[in-house]
């Protein structure tokens, strides 16, 4: 609850008026702006009310259950949740952190400290497959593409666990592809950048290509990622053929069908050729793996010796199997 008289007021305020402006709380307290901009930010920082939009329709409401639910103390000193825990709720509403954790138990009704060691579990499990901040999926697709052509192929991050649903850059990534947000695009190209960068220079990439989407879009994804790098790199003309329906990958269930869709509908220029040695794939989301495969044995066709695969974020099925061997 609100510490000042002033800071409570305000939060009764947004309380019993369910959503506000700024200007309504100047209005009706007669203080300035910068005085009621100062509550409101103690506010949010205290996880007491929530804020939407952005400038200039910038609305706050009060968080649920901040009346009747006592958050407990910090249960996480080393920041774990703070940097791999997000929820999104149904109308948007983005929470991060502890906070997050906690209501998500109490959702579910489970015992918060219980969940958040299995949590810690799960992280520590995950990252024995990570390597200079990168996910080696390679071992995934030889034991599932007995032809695969990728000398390698990374994840920045898988897109969910076990028990625990879609990790936090798997949300950031699907929500940012999906609502076509240029913030939360900014946001995730800004964190997969220095990682891109990173296998372009370790493996002395000479090209590029960005797997084409299925859908059209207004700010399509891959394309506004590729902006974003300014990469002084070639880049391979991947296209992406439409038939009379759009097959996204994600509605087909089976592999065979998933790999025909991608060997149908992706192709380059007749007669493309290149003299580069080393390309570097990259794709905003892996599941089967199928677009990827066969995206690279076209390429490998076109000349290229060493071919590389990069994903954002890909499937975790497959990778007990993987730590078994």
């Amino acid at each position: 609850m609100p510490k000042t008289d002033t800071r409570e007021k305000i939060w009764l305020f947004i309380s019993d008026r369910k959503t506000v402006r700024a200007k309504d709380i100047y209005d009706a307290f007669g203080l300035s702006p910068q005085i009621i901009h100062r509550h409101l930010k103690k506010l949010l920082e205290e996880k007491t009310i929530i804020k939407k939009g952005r400038p200039p329709k910038v609305f706050y409401s009060r968080a649920k259950r901040t009346k009747d639910v006592t958050l407990p103390s910090s249960f996480d000193p080393d920041g774990i949740l703070n940097e791999n825990w997000i929820t999104i709720q149904p109308d948007g509403t983005r929470i991060d952190g502890e906070y997050a954790f906690y209501f998500w138990c109490l959702d579910r009704g489970f015992d918060y400290k219980k969940k958040f060691q299995e949590y810690k579990n799960i992280l520590k499990k995950y990252d024995a497959f990570r390597k200079e901040g990168l996910i080696d999926a390679t071992g995934k697709f030889t034991s599932t593409f007995s032809d695969t052509t990728l000398k390698n192929i990374f994840y920045l991050d898988f897109f969910s666990y076990e028990v625990f649903g879609r990790t936090k850059w798997g949300q950031l990534v699907l929500h940012a592809k999906l609502s076509e947000d240029r913030h939360l695009m900014q946001e995730v190209f800004s964190w997969a950048k220095p990682k891109i960068e990173f296998v372009i220079q370790k493996y002395d990439i000479d090209e590029i290509g960005f797997i084409p989407h299925s859908l059209r879009r207004k700010n399509p994804f891959l394309p506004e990622l590729k902006k974003f790098l300014r990469l002084s790199l070639p880049e391979v003309p991947l296209q992406k053929v439409l038939g009379d329906v759009v097959v996204a990958q994600k509605t087909l269930k089976k592999s065979s069908e998933r790999i025909e869709n991608a060997r149908e509908t992706i192709i380059l220029p007749t007669g493309f050729h290149s003299s580069k040695k080393r390309l570097l794939l990259v794709d905003d989301a892996v599941g089967s793996g199928a677009t990827l495969h066969e995206t690279a044995k076209k390429c490998k066709h076109a000349g290229f010796h060493e071919i590389y695969g990069l994903a954002l974020v890909g499937s975790i099925k497959g990778f007990e199997v993987i730590a078994e061997v």
